[in-house]
């Protein structure tokens, strides 16, 4: 802290003191305005400038020299981005220090202690390669959605050093605004996804070849337009913001991360509509569950209602195999099971609500006991129904060896696709109704990653956006709300009745095989 020169806010305080382990991460992103660019210039002058400073000072003392080995780099994405940085730095290194040199070659501060504060960019996917072999004790990157993994990634491991007292304050931090374009998603993922409310501190342990452990830590720490200690500023940018697209707006003013730059649902989704808190379903909404298959990728498995009105309530979401270790990854086997235990969980749970009901009525149960299989059905990827080889049984009937049955699923995402934007923009006025799809907040893959399905134009000259979002590593959610949506691109019959009742469709046949033992004989 500088009186006069920088003041900082108890935000921007709390992001300067974070240094649990000896080397950390930190995001200070979200709202414009909140000051986190000018965090990032000050933060290797709060950090670590000042003990070098006095290093210098205690030598001198003694008769000694010391040169700091202490060294900072800021990066942009491009070296025109930089210009306000670097005069703003110009003016207060002078003033913190009247003996620093600036090289305006390598552009470069070195203070009188021999600290040396670096400015550079990263233009071009291999240009992290031109800091190949150099060591820093902090990395500091602005708009870092605006970096690709790759790169970010390069620098990264460039901060590292030999000095006993550095060592212990190693540094990288980003500062950014959320809406990012599809290649920056990576700061989402590996800052905000894992706490979104953020100050929660994600520790990290590597095992060494010697058999000890190095710790480090990484947080992110939300900013926001409120945090700056200027009213009047506050107010004449709020009133800006709020004049930008939707997207923009809810980006750069309330810190919203589920807004991408060119996303397919920028308009259409609405977390506050789409996304809301669990409620007691009724007892007369049909239930169904839907499955995208994946064991080197995402597994998943979905349950959702339908009301009276043919709108979609998707009640959770199971999740296998993501991002997981290969020993921890599922089979159909494993997953089958994993469904059983969570149905029966559930109707067990089901079980003590409906005692306490003053009207006597009962839910549907999601397992038939007696029969030992489960009473939902619904749409399932067409890849449980492939061959496997010449032996064995496919996914389909290895799952219909545990009691867990599934529908044909057609596959067309156009299709699909344009059934889930009807539904998203079907948002009624009234507070009675529903919308034409709604989440509840425990489905948090999908609530991350549907936002983040990518646009892309036809090829063919014309400005010509294609009709559904491309294949992507993370769209098994979407995916599978893909299947819902055509599952029930009808309206819903008002008396239309639960799979848990006895008549003869698939699920009653599928009843009759399971209580002899079903086509593969597993019993469970």
């Amino acid at each position: 802290m500088i009186p006069g020169v920088y003041e900082p806010s108890h935000v921007q305080l709390e992001a300067h003191s974070f240094q649990p382990y000896d080397e950390v991460e930190i995001l200070y992103g979200g709202a414009a305005g909140g000051g986190k660019t000018l965090w990032l210039r000050w933060d290797p002058i709060e950090t670590q400038w000042p003990g070098e400073h006095q290093r210098w000072l205690d030598a001198r003392a003694r008769g000694e020299s010391f040169e700091s080995v202490g060294w900072a780099l800021h990066v942009r994405r491009t070296f025109p981005m930089l210009l306000q940085t670097i005069l703003y730095m110009k003016r207060a290194a002078q003033i913190i220090d009247p003996g620093v040199h600036w090289d305006s070659e390598s552009k470069l501060f070195t203070f009188s202690c021999g600290y040396r504060y670096q400015f550079g960019h990263a233009e071009h996917p291999d240009d992290w390669r031109n800091y190949d072999s150099n060591e820093y004790t902090a990395l500091y990157v602005d708009e870092g959605v605006q970096l690709l993994k790759e790169q970010y990634d390069g620098l990264w491991s460039r901060v590292r050093t030999t000095d006993s007292v550095l060592r212990h304050k190693l540094r990288t931090c980003i500062a950014t605004n959320p809406d990012a374009p599809f290649e920056g998603l990576w700061v989402k993922k590996r800052f905000v996804d894992p706490a979104p409310a953020g100050r929660s501190t994600l520790v990290e342990n590597t095992e060494l070849e010697d058999g000890t452990v190095k710790t480090t830590a990484r947080i992110y720490i939300p900013a926001y337009l409120r945090d700056n200690p200027n009213v009047e500023f506050r107010r004449t940018y709020e009133a800006k913001l709020r004049k930008m697209p939707r997207h923009i707006m809810m980006a750069r003013l309330f810190a919203n991360w589920n807004t991408v730059e060119g996303a397919f649902f920028e308009y259409e989704w609405q977390p506050e509509a789409h996304v809301v808190k669990p409620y007691p379903i009724p007892p007369h909404w049909p239930i169904y569950r839907a499955l995208d298959w994946g064991y080197k990728a995402a597994c998943v498995c979905m349950y959702f209602a339908v009301d009276e009105e043919g709108n979609i309530v998707v009640i959770d979401e199971l999740t296998w195999n993501h991002e997981c270790p290969e020993e921890d990854r599922k089979d159909a086997e494993l997953v089958a099971i994993a469904i059983k235990r969570y149905e029966q969980a559930h109707d067990e749970e089901q079980e003590i609500r409906d005692a306490a009901r003053a009207d006597g009525l009962k839910s549907p149960r999601y397992w038939d006991k007696k029969s030992n299989c489960s009473n939902l059905m619904g749409p399932a990827d067409y890849q449980i129904r492939e061959e496997r080889g010449n032996k064995g049984p496919t996914i389909e009937e290895t799952m219909a060896g545990y009691g867990v049955y599934w529908n044909a699923c057609k596959k067309n995402r156009p299709m699909a696709t344009a059934e889930l934007l009807r539904r998203l923009r079907d948002i009624p006025k009234s507070q009675n109704s529903r919308p034409g799809i709604t989440f509840f907040d425990t489905c948090v893959h999908t609530a991350r990653t549907m936002p983040t399905r990518k646009t892309v134009k036809v090829s063919d000259g014309n400005d010509r956006k294609r009709e559904a979002p491309p294949e992507a590593p993370d769209d098994h959610w979407f995916d599978t709300v893909c299947y819902i949506c055509l599952f029930r691109a009808s309206p819903a019959q008002k008396n239309e009745r639960s799979w848990s009742e006895d008549d003869e469709d698939d699920l009653s046949k599928a009843r009759v095989r399971r209580q002899s033992q079903g086509k593969w004989g597993y019993g469970l």
